[in-house]
């Protein structure tokens, strides 16, 4: 290997043009391939062969509506108030439809089958097994419960006891390392407009949350000692600041 490098870099010595131009030709290669296809830029993981890889494929394949990112959105409304006023509740109850409209975000409406085969909702059929009667002792009131408008629950809203928080959670349609930063900016947006003259509080959570990757003195330090070893090893200054 050394004396094929060695004669690779004497042939370069003598030839300095044709290698700068096959050089620019492969460049240039590069240039027009990625021009041509454009640029897909993920973050996506995958370890084939491993058990939770091969549950989550075939979660992916059988239950795709169920393989998304999660993520949540909090409202609160100030000290002392409640989010379920007639106003507030409009306001909460649009910008979940507006979120669902979105693109990469799985409504579940679309995905309603109809009424189960063993009775409408509410029967004694549609109990989970092994679920007491309610009895006197079990008569109070829950810590959270589906936010109601006009009736009806609004999807995927929960609203606690008090009336001060409302918890939203809903999937997108891919995973949330596949998320552009566009997808999540929409999504923000969207129910950042529900704190306009309301006095509702929107704090974005899961896939939403940015990761904020931080930069202080430990990293200052981390980088001046790189430089050192690179000083003392290579032995020029010019050589360590190559890297």
């Amino acid at each position: 290997m050394s004396t094929f490098l060695y004669r690779l870099g004497r042939t370069a010595f003598g030839r300095p043009w044709l290698f700068i131009a096959g050089w620019l030709a492969a460049l240039a290669v590069v240039v027009g391939a990625v021009a041509i296809n454009g640029v897909s830029v993920s973050s996506e993981m995958k370890i084939e062969g491993t058990e939770a890889q091969t549950v989550l494929d075939r979660v992916a394949d059988e239950l795709p509506a169920a393989s998304g990112g999660q993520a949540s959105v909090v409202f609160t409304a100030p000290d002392g108030e409640r989010l379920d006023t007639a106003e507030r509740l409009a306001v909460i109850s649009g910008t979940v439809s507006d979120v669902y409209d979105l693109d990469k975000v799985v409504n579940p409406l679309d995905l309603a089958t109809g009424t189960s085969e063993k009775g409408t909702p509410g029967t004694p059929e549609e109990k989970a097994p092994g679920t007491p009667p309610a009895g006197p002792d079990q008569e109070q009131t829950p810590p959270y419960q589906p936010l109601l408008v006009d009736g009806a629950p609004v999807p995927g809203v929960l609203v606690s006891s008090d009336g001060q928080v409302a918890l939203f959670q809903f999937q997108f349609t891919v995973a949330s390392t596949s998320l552009t930063p566009e997808d999540v900016s929409s999504v923000v947006e969207v129910v950042e407009r529900a704190e306009q003259g309301t006095g509702i509080t929107v704090l974005p959570g899961g896939s939403l949350k940015a990761i904020e990757i931080p930069v202080g003195v430990g990293e200052v330090i981390g980088l001046a000692v790189a430089a050192l070893v690179l000083v003392l090893t290579l032995g020029s200054l010019i050589a360590a600041g190559l890297p």
